[in-house]
């Protein structure tokens, strides 16, 4: 009967028996399974033997034994007396018992042989199985140190990506909270516009817009964030006219742009462009308006207003 305890951990017991039995011709022999049924082999390590000891040595004995019968049957007959009958009976006894003891000793001999064989066998599996569970202890800590080092380089990647998904955040943030935008004037008639003195300049189409702030409909723009801006804009002026505006913030002038054609000059258009890079809070008031001439010219839009913050509170 081999049993592993289900509390131990990667071991093999191994279990041996001998049996010795007189067989005859015909009779069979195998192993059955009584209660059980895992079993571990794998060099092998199970194994069955049968080993006839003493089949020769039978039929030795049994020669020898009819041998001295007969000789014994021939020698009373010759015999006269009863006592030389006697003392050939003892003779002939004692060397029957003489042979069957030296074939007894031959035999137990071949059987402790045989059962040495076996027990050497048995230390052997036992070693093996040892080994086996050695190896396996082995595979067993570097599977665990690769477990280790796997978790280590998954929580160093997490990590890495964790950092990697916060910078794209901060980035998108950034992004997002941009403020700025290009607007121009489409053509009208051969694209021409006329504006009284005071008006402001409405610029309704979009080039580019994020972070809103621009109204195209009143042509102002009011600051979402507080930061630093820079507000730039170009005039072209119709032929032969004057068009000159003022970069206005809080109903302040900053700067003049002034676009100017000589009557006497050949079909031309003038254009002119200023720039004012100025510190803007939350809900200050930005425009374009008309300071003299109203005569201005835009087609795909050539006359723009464009304002990036450039520095914000983040």
């Amino acid at each position: 009967m081999a049993y592993v305890g289900s509390s131990n951990i990667d071991v093999h017991q191994s279990a041996s028996n001998l049996v010795v039995h007189q067989l005859q011709v015909g009779d069979r022999v195998w192993i059955e399974v009584f209660s059980g049924s895992h079993l571990y082999s794998a060099s092998p390590e199970t194994t069955f033997s049968v080993i006839m000891i003493n089949g020769s040595e039978n039929t030795m004995l049994k020669d020898q034994i009819q041998i001295l019968n007969s000789t014994s049957m021939l020698i009373q007959h010759n015999m006269s007396t009863s006592e030389d009958i006697r003392r050939l009976d003892n003779i002939f006894t004692f060397e029957i018992e003489q042979t069957v003891k030296h074939i007894e000793d031959k035999m137990m001999n071949n059987m402790s042989a045989t059962i040495t064989d076996l027990e050497l066998r048995d230390r052997y599996l036992s070693f093996s199985l040892l080994d086996v569970h050695n190896n396996t202890a082995s595979l067993d800590a570097q599977k665990q140190q690769m477990k280790s080092e796997i978790q280590a380089l998954t929580k160093s990647q997490q990590n890495e990506i964790t950092q990697l998904n916060n910078t794209i955040i901060h980035f998108k943030n950034r992004v997002q909270s941009n403020v700025a935008f290009t607007a121009g004037i489409l053509g009208e008639t051969n694209g021409q516009h006329t504006y009284a003195s005071g008006d402001i300049v409405k610029f309704p189409k979009f080039i580019y817009q994020v972070g809103g702030g621009y109204n195209p409909t009143t042509g102002v723009f009011t600051a979402p964030k507080t930061g630093l801006y820079i507000i730039f804009c170009t005039n072209v002026a119709a032929h032969q006219q004057v068009f000159y505006t003022q970069i206005m913030i809080n109903g302040s002038p900053k700067a003049g742009v002034l676009a100017y054609v000589h009557p006497t000059s050949a079909y031309i258009h003038q254009s002119a462009s200023n720039l004012v890079v100025h510190q803007l809070q939350v809900g200050d008031r930005v425009w374009i308006q008309v300071y003299d001439g109203g005569h201005l010219y835009s087609n795909i839009p050539d006359t723009t207003l464009s304002v990036v913050m450039i520095n914000g509170s983040d």
